[in-house]
């Protein structure tokens, strides 16, 4: 079973009004044996006058974290999946059989 952690590394916000526009994540697949991680970021619209603004200096790791998209989690969690999988083959080898 292959366990994920999810982190946000960093910020990018407007100094104006404290809104987060990118937030740069990472994730870490483990397997108990073999680790692998990816990173990246994602980047948001947001509305200031919204009633669901949360402005930078009342932000936490879990919130932000909440904001990723889901397609994102999925897509990059069976991407480790098979990394933490290839990474434990012994003995790999490619190519063709003709």
């Amino acid at each position: 079973m292959t366990a994920f952690t999810w982190t946000i590394d960093d910020l990018s916000r407007n100094t104006d009004d404290g809104g987060v526009f990118t937030a740069y994540w990472k994730c870490v697949a483990t397997d108990g044996v073999n680790t692998v991680e990816a990173s990246g970021s994602q980047s948001f619209i947001y509305d200031a006058s919204s009633s669901g603004f949360v402005s930078y200096a009342d932000l936490t790791e879990q919130i932000v974290l909440s904001w990723l998209s889901n397609d994102l989690r999925v897509d990059t969690e069976n991407g480790l999946s098979v990394n933490v999988f290839e990474a434990g083959v012994a003995d790999p080898a490619s190519g063709l059989p003709w």
